[in-house]
């Protein structure tokens, strides 16, 4: 294998090059200008995501095959293209409706675009990454600014308990995944991810039952870093404390974007390098979703605090999108768990962006009790809200009814009845807490002393309503990414 770099290498990274180069100009900027720097910087940030985007879409056309560079280091093929499209889209839809937010809060400051942007390269590498290396460094570019956002507010005591929290948790769940990855290096003496594959079926072939344990020991502790990361069950405790304690822009780039990078690192080690052992992390990811639908679920159903029921669904929804991925066709690209990944990103930015539209005595809104009225009062953003509610609980046309139909037809077709089964009667228990913020809205009594204003910023009530349609477009005709 030839050791040198040509053009092409650095072509196939043009995305991550423009974002590392935003980087660098917004510290630039915060070094020379001193005046409305700040939406200078938010701009330049939006401009170089928009200008990535672009560049995949042009890059990376429908139907290109695996295609290798940085000596096998990453790899670039038209699904990586489509899920890294999805993540700078959401990225890109969290900064338009997080400036107003952060201006009111005064935390409007340039190392926030930074930690963002590189968050985002980390996510860029972690989808694209071909080796055991690079999946680490993509994980970890992609975690340790978010860390840092959680508590971007220092005067928020209860931010930064959580950022404490998701940072211990985080670090513990990174080492436990290295240490599976080591074991997994160990076997397959490589660390490019095909190669470990390969590897795996000649040890399969020739019955070692010393390395299969091996590698089923090393997948348990690779399963336990992937569920940290996607915030599924019994490893999701983080979740909550972050989606109420983060600032609302943080907790909405945290629950969405990340979740997509996550499923995609799930791809690549457990059905790329792991193939061979199959079974054995089939049932440890089927105990983790039913787990995740169960906890998820039913904590969810005694919340009150609208942030936190967000974070506790999104603990089921994570068990949707494993169910998705193991299983999915045994040789083939995990459509259901892309699918929902990407679709409940849209989804939740939504969600979050309807917070940050709505305040409550100059403060983002907190309690479900919060709405009382609201639809009636504001009953345009309250029937945009009730859609976004309507498709996190499945129901169709809504695109969140055809990411569990497919997810629930794919684990019925691979003979997962019972899984099916939970599947389902997850859905209607979660229906429930969705339904009860519809009639909170538009059935209850508004509070007298209720002070409930609407942001000003045309611009975010704008994407907001693009945002719903596009929930709505996907919902008509799931084909367009299906």
């Amino acid at each position: 294998m030839s050791s040198g770099l040509t053009s092409m290498d650095f072509i196939a990274i043009l995305p991550e090059l423009v974002l590392t180069i935003a980087v660098i100009g917004v510290l630039l900027l915060e070094c020379f200008s001193k005046q409305s720097r700040i939406m200078t910087t938010h701009l330049f940030s939006m401009a170089a995501i928009l200008v990535a985007f672009v560049l995949l879409l042009t890059m990376v056309p429908s139907g290109i095959e695996n295609q290798y560079f940085w000596n096998s280091e990453i790899v670039v093929n038209s699904t990586n293209g489509q899920l890294k499209s999805a993540m700078l889209l959401v990225v890109l839809l969290g900064l338009i409706y997080s400036f107003p937010k952060l201006s009111e809060s005064n935390l409007n400051h340039s190392e926030y675009y930074i930690l963002i942007l590189l968050s985002t390269i980390g996510m860029l590498v972690l989808v694209s990454a071909n080796t055991l290396l690079m999946v680490y460094l993509g994980l970890e570019l992609m975690s340790l600014p978010m860390y840092a956002l959680v508590a971007f507010n220092r005067k928020d005591g209860k931010a930064t308990e959580a950022a404490m929290k998701y940072f211990v948790m985080g670090a513990m769940a990174s080492a436990i995944l290295l240490f599976g990855m080591g074991l997994l290096y160990g076997v397959g003496q490589s660390l490019n991810l095909e190669t470990i594959g390969k590897a795996m079926v000649a040890i399969a072939s020739q019955n070692f039952d010393q390395n299969i344990l091996i590698l089923t020991f090393s997948l348990v502790f690779i399963v336990v870093g992937i569920a940290f990361k996607l915030g599924a069950a019994p490893f999701h405790s983080w979740v909550p404390d972050v989606y109420e304690a983060a600032p609302a822009p943080v907790a909405m780039f945290i629950g969405a974007a990340p979740k997509i990078a996550a499923i995609s690192m799930a791809y690549s080690l457990l059905k790329v390098a792991g193939y061979e052992v199959t079974l054995q992390w089939q049932q440890m990811l089927a105990i983790v979703a039913v787990l995740s639908f169960i906890i998820g679920n039913f904590v969810a159903l005694r919340q009150t605090n609208l942030r936190r029921m967000l974070g506790y669904s999104a603990v089921s929804h994570a068990g949707f999108m494993l169910l998705g991925l193991f299983a999915g066709n045994d040789t083939g690209i995990p459509s259901a768990a892309y699918f929902y990944a990407i679709t409940y990103a849209f989804t939740t930015t939504a969600a979050f962006g309807f917070i940050l539209l709505v305040n409550k005595d100059g403060q983002s809104i907190q309690n479900i009790s919060d709405l009382k009225g609201f639809g009636r009062q504001h009953g345009y953003l309250g029937v945009l809200m009730a859609l976004i509610m309507l498709s996190m609980g499945g129901i169709p046309p809504f695109v969140g009814f055809f990411a569990k139909l497919f997810v629930l037809q794919t684990a019925y077709n691979a003979s997962y009845g019972f899984l099916v089964i939970i599947g389902l009667l997850a859905s209607v228990v979660g229906l429930f807490y969705y339904l009860r913020v519809i009639k909170v809205m538009f059935f209850d009594q508004q509070d007298d002393n209720a002070n409930i204003s609407i942001t000003s910023c045309i611009g975010s009530r704008t994407i907001f309503s693009v945002n719903v349609l596009l929930i709505i477009l996907l919902g008509l005709v799931p084909t367009l990414i299906m």
